[in-house]
């Protein structure tokens, strides 16, 4: 029975995200791909070059070379929990089954928070833009990010002939919210919602299909960089940032799982258990994604 329900534990894991992370299940799954935790991927070379009425000859011939590479998982771990043997016997629901739960949705977060940072470029390039917000200020010295913003990244997308139809916005809550009190087109999306709940899956502005999340990268306004991951964010040196990427070259992949229980624990007399998840995401090449900052008025 420890073997069966330690299964059924592990497999809420991989049950699909809620609604605030549903942005992942977007990317391109390589979960399948995954072995011994690390994924091996290869970046396709140049694309041949078109001859149009042609008349010498021999015609030229390349060799396409392909760049290799490989990816780790990385670990992610989750902190024990106790259940005690006592408290157990007394609740008329399944805790363990609430916790593990509760152990699930915490690695999604995280992954999620990682997952966004990865999404986001380093700094702008031709290939990787990095926009600034060009609204009015928000009362705090910075500018509102527009309907213009996004149509601008949006053409972005198109100039560098990034994939159409797969397009993603993982806006930062801030940014959400303010679009909602400016954007027109927001507003009417809001109020045909039921009960003014956006449905954040169906809506799309510019080709890019809206997400909203609460921990997108930050950036240092000073210079246009993105802040190291865990970064603490401090108003007056970083801005806040939304992600737009093309699905079809983001990934996931999830590795392995495993659950660590103490079952029974004599000194504790209760249940300790665990969890280590092997995750990474990102995107397949440096091409196709970019970022909105905040900047100062």
């Amino acid at each position: 029975m420890a073997g069966l329900r330690k299964e059924v534990w592990t497999d809420v894991l991989l049950e699909q995200y809620d609604e605030e992370v549903n942005f992942l299940d977007s990317t391109t799954d390589l979960s399948a791909f995954v072995e011994n935790d690390k994924i091996n991927l290869a970046e396709a070379g140049i694309d041949p070059t078109v001859l149009i009425n042609n008349t010498t000859y021999p015609v030229a011939v390349n060799e396409r070379t392909d760049i290799a590479h490989g990816l780790e998982l990385d670990y992610y771990d989750t902190e024990n929990t106790l259940l005690r043997n006592a408290e157990k016997i007394e609740l008329a629901y399944n805790k363990m089954q609430s916790i593990t739960r509760r152990h699930a949705q915490a690695l999604k977060n995280k992954q999620a928070q990682r997952s966004t940072f990865n999404f986001a470029p380093t700094s702008n390039s031709a290939f990787t833009p990095v926009i600034p917000t060009t609204g009015t200020t928000n009362g705090a010295g910075e500018k509102l990010i527009t309907e213009d913003d996004i149509s601008i990244m949006a053409a972005i997308f198109d100039t560098m002939s990034a994939p159409d139809g797969n397009r993603h916005l993982v806006l930062h809550t801030t940014h959400w919210n303010e679009l909602v009190r400016t954007s027109q087109t927001l507003k009417e999306q809001r109020y045909r919602s039921k009960e003014g709940v956006m449905n954040r899956v169906a809506f799309e502005l510019f080709g890019f299909q809206i997400h909203k999340y609460k921990n997108d990268p930050l950036y240092i306004k000073a210079t246009g960089v993105k802040a190291a991951y865990g970064t603490t964010y401090v108003p007056a040196t970083h801005g806040i940032a939304s992600v737009a990427f093309v699905g079809n070259e983001a990934f996931k992949a999830v590795g392995s799982i495993d659950m660590f229980d103490d079952l029974k624990n004599p000194r504790e007399r209760g249940d300790i258990i665990g969890f280590q998840q092997r995750f990474l995401a990102g995107m397949m090449r440096n091409k196709y994604f970019g970022a909105i900052r905040t900047v100062d008025v």
